[in-house]
């Protein structure tokens, strides 16, 4: 599973309006594109963040895994700040980020 396939999924989806129990904003089904993608092993943050070929692409992996990990749970939690830095992002760049997909 590479990185361009999923974002080809959501922005795939996002054109189309399709909506669902996973929507998140702007039409868009997370949780549709994330069941519609099959997994043959978890991602390291590492692989994942090598996929980024520019900085927008960084803060939209991070967005993405944002809107779909829970951060409550500390190995989800401890991935995201993995990526974060694989990315490059600073803290101050991954606070806003979150803060804009969980309106906290």
């Amino acid at each position: 599973m590479n990185a361009s396939r999923i974002l080809d999924q959501i922005m795939m989806q996002a054109g189309s309006g399709r909506q669902g129990s996973g929507q998140s904003g702007g039409g868009l089904d997370v949780q549709g594109v994330i069941d519609s993608l099959s997994f043959e092993a978890p991602l390291g943050a590492e692989a994942l963040a090598r996929q980024a070929d520019s900085p927008q692409a960084a803060r939209e992996m991070y967005l993405i895994s944002v809107a779909v990990i829970d951060d409550q749970n500390p190995m989800e939690r401890a991935w995201l700040d993995q990526l974060g830095g694989a990315l490059g992002l600073d803290e101050g760049m991954r606070q806003e980020i979150e803060r804009q997909v969980l309106g906290a």
